[in-house]
């Protein structure tokens, strides 16, 4: 059995409440792989991948090491979910600035929703075995 854990879900519906969007995007978890990267670069290795030609995220559930921050699934979904609201607007940037501008919305939503609802540690239940992402 897999569930999205309550904090995630209320992560989601902030985003919608606060930026939302025309279209409907898909979020694909991904479980025991560690990695979404298409290009098989190692050092991309825990990363969501947005896909554009089916409007949907790729989202890895594990953290890559235990040196994660507390809130890397919520900054992974934040940046995709702007690659996202970039594509569906149309907004056209070269890669490194959609990246740079999608880094910087990934900071600001999750600085914005730890304001609004306290440090985001979440919790995921993954085939039946419950782990906590804490941070330091």
């Amino acid at each position: 059995m897999i569930e999205f854990e309550q904090a995630l879900q209320n992560y989601i519906d902030f985003l919608n409440e606060r930026y939302p969007a025309k279209e409907t995007l898909q979020i694909i978890p991904l479980y025991g792989c560690q990695t979404a990267t298409l290009s098989g670069d190692s050092n991309n290795a825990g990363f969501a991948v947005y896909i554009y030609a089916s409007r949907a995220i790729l989202l890895p559930m594990e953290p890559v090491s235990q040196d994660d921050e507390s809130n890397w699934l919520l900054r992974n979904l934040a940046h995709e979910y702007k690659h996202f609201l970039n594509h569906i607007n149309e907004t056209n940037y070269l890669f490194e600035e959609e990246e740079q501008d999608a880094e910087r919305f990934a900071d600001k939503v999750v600085d914005e929703y730890e304001l609004q609802f306290g440090e985001a540690k979440p919790t995921f239940i993954i085939s039946n075995t419950l782990v906590d992402v804490q941070g330091d």
